[in-house]
């Protein structure tokens, strides 16, 4: 609920209230029109109320009547004071006394610095009190606190600080902090964001769609990389979002370009999204809409995303064996959870503590369920001593059953060994990559590492050493692959084969079918690595040559790929001419060389003037070293000289 603030009755913020706002008396929710002579609401619209009564008709035609009778009034008072004028320059008037004079303006001298400073006071405390509305709004907005948590806050504040003037006029409940959201602070953001994607000719444009449940629509949220000419430096910010019922590849262009409003298509330098073959023909879709345009710069481009593609490899690989271990840990996470009867009964025969119990399996994210594995290897024979008893006692469900059946597996814990050797294999890019930092320049060589360290595992050592990413996205995998049982699982996984081989629980043909999943595993991986990969695509390679690595390491490989990458840029229209860019970027691999060298020639100079210092430093204890030694010969021979003497 709005209150009333004291400055709007100060003429010189608001003179279009002068004339007929007053405070209502009694109550610091409304104000009083001395106009209509009436007292309204102001709800919880504040300001926006005064504004909106001041444009209703009847104030407007009671305003134009008290304004017409000032007029008379005013020529009234004219003529009365023409027609008191002294005539011929005889003044009919007496004038007031110097003292009397003299104590007036005294008295006036008094008064107006205690105005002025009520008024700079109110303005001042207003001031604070917005700055600390908009202040606690920004914070829920940023912890995504709900709006009813506004519900009693003045009242909190003013109890916790009672001798602050900014507690004291506080006013912000569940329905100001979303009106000062959506119509003060977020245009505000939009409009400064806007401004500076004019001022960029390029942009990356980054979009995900996903349900949103209460609106039971499509929620496409467009977020936006630029260069921020201000603080000089990549800025990732979010642009806005649009509700979609139909998601086709029209559909999803269609929404881009309403969030895109204002700017030109021709900026867009580089869409990025995840993998679903729509958003491939969405941006085919934009490339022709811009390329209608001759010479219009179109979007470079450079796949999906490589989060998405290593994580989906990742789980195509699992697909390609008969394990199912994403339902064996899901129905584990499941039996123990929100049943306090199953876990008081593990606990009890177990003697289990918290750091003891599944996992939770996440079916989105497969390269982060290598704790969820690690887990379940842990607990796994509490579990199997759990699951016997359980049986004995004639106890049962259907997700007992199934995890029964599952433990009945010798080679479950060979399996879950596996998944998590090949995971945790994965995992430091998914960890690396999940920034908002610009890591594109570091896209190729990293995944690269993915695709060759993934290879020497299950192919032939001469294949493997000798090819490159794009010599193995034209295998034959199957061909080029090792023998099954000379593939590299992992020491953990061969160590549980070998000790369910030495118990004589799974025989050598079980031994070869599991170690020919492990192949299959590995063969699908590669193969959905390099199918929807940016690893296809040159941009991808080109930009790898502004690797700082990439630079010092090789500088010939890093001149080829920045070629590659003008050319690519040359074909969007996105450069002129490269001949300026080849020679810069010459210069600085020229520069670096110099640098290295000169650095080189400091440090042999600093290693021959820290020789001789070391040198002289020797000498020099040598000298002492000889002068107090032919001093203690000297010092012995007096003394025996002395004892001669005595004797």
């Amino acid at each position: 609920m709005s209150r009333f603030l004291d400055a709007w009755l100060n003429a010189n913020c608001f003179p279009q209230y002068a004339t007929f706002l007053k405070k209502a008396p009694g109550d610091s929710a409304a104000a009083f029109c001395a106009v209509c002579n009436k007292k309204f609401k102001l709800s919880n619209m504040g300001k926006a109320a005064i504004d909106s009564h001041m444009r209703q008709s009847t104030h407007v035609k009671n305003a134009t009547a008290v304004s017409s009778q000032y007029s008379v009034r005013a020529m009234l008072s004219s003529s009365q004071q023409q027609s008191q004028k002294p005539k011929d320059g005889i003044s009919d008037t007496v004038e007031p006394s110097t003292a009397t004079v003299t104590v007036q303006e005294q008295l006036v001298a008094l008064q107006q610095p205690q105005q002025s400073t009520v008024l700079k006071l109110n303005y001042f405390t207003r001031e604070a009190v917005l700055k600390a509305e908009v202040t606690w709004a920004l914070f829920c907005a940023e912890k995504n606190y709900s709006m009813r948590s506004a519900d009693g806050l003045p009242e909190t504040f003013q109890d916790m600080f009672p001798d602050s003037e900014i507690a004291k006029h506080f006013s912000l409940g569940r329905d100001k902090i979303g009106y000062m959201l959506k119509f003060g602070l977020a245009p505000f953001f939009e409009q400064e964001l806007r401004q500076n994607l004019a001022a960029c000719t390029d942009i990356v444009v980054c979009y995900d769609e996903a349900l949103n449940k209460i609106t039971q629509k499509s929620q496409m949220d467009v977020h936006v990389r630029f260069w921020d000419n201000k603080r000089h430096q990549v800025q990732s910010q979010y642009l806005g979002s649009a509700f979609l019922g139909s998601t086709k590849a029209e559909n999803l262009l269609e929404a881009l370009e309403s969030v895109l409003k204002n700017l030109p298509l021709s900026s867009v330098l580089q869409v990025s999204m995840d993998g679903p073959n729509v958003n491939l023909k969405t941006l085919r879709l934009l490339k022709g809409k811009i390329s209608a345009i001759p010479e219009s710069p179109v979007p470079v481009e450079a796949g999906t995303c490589g989060l998405h593609t290593v994580s989906r490899a990742f789980q195509c690989g699992h697909a390609a064996t008969s394990w199912e271990l994403n339902r064996f840990l899901r129905s584990l996470y499941r039996l123990l959870k929100d049943c306090p009867a199953r876990r008081a009964e593990y606990i009890s025969l177990t003697k289990a503590n918290d750091t003891q119990f599944p996992l939770k399996f996440c079916l989105v994210r497969w390269l982060e369920n290598s704790p969820v594995a690690s887990r379940a290897i842990a607990i796994l024979p509490n579990l199997k001593m759990w699951l016997r008893k359980a049986a004995v006692k004639g106890e049962g469900s259907q997700l007992m059953g199934e995890i029964r059946d599952a433990c009945k597996d010798p080679l479950l814990s060979a399996k879950l060994q596996f998944f998590r050797s090949v995971s945790l294999l994965l995992e430091p890019f998914l960890l690396e990559f999940q920034t908002k930092k610009p890591m594109f320049v570091f896209l190729y060589e990293k995944l690269s590492v993915i695709v060759l360290t993934v290879g020497r595992l299950f192919l032939k050592p001469e294949i493997v050493t000798k090819a490159s990413v794009s010599d193995l996205a034209n295998l034959e995998l199957d061909k080029a692959a090792l023998p099954a049982k000379l593939i590299d699982i992992g020491f953990a996984a061969r160590k549980e084969l070998g000790v369910a081989l030495a118990e004589k629980t799974i025989s050598e043909q079980d031994k070869l079918k599991f170690l020919s999943e492990c192949k299959q595993f590995y063969c699908k991986l590669i193969e959905k690595l390099l199918e929807k990969s940016p690893l296809r695509y040159p941009i991808v390679r080109g930009a790898s040559s502004l690797s700082p690595t990439l630079i010092c390491s090789s500088p010939e490989v890093s001149q080829q790929r920045f070629r590659m990458l003008l050319t690519d840029l040359m074909e969007c229209h996105r450069l002129s001419a490269d001949g300026m860019a080849r020679q810069r970027y010459r210069d600085a691999l020229e520069e670096k060389r110099d640098e290295e060298k000169s650095n080189t020639a400091v440090t042999v100079s600093q290693k021959r003037k820290a020789t001789d210092e070391i040198f002289r430093i020797e000498q020099e204890l040598e000298a002492k070293r000889r002068a107090l030694l032919a001093e203690e010969t000297e010092a012995l021979a007096r003394v025996e000289e002395l004892r001669k003497r005595l004797a």
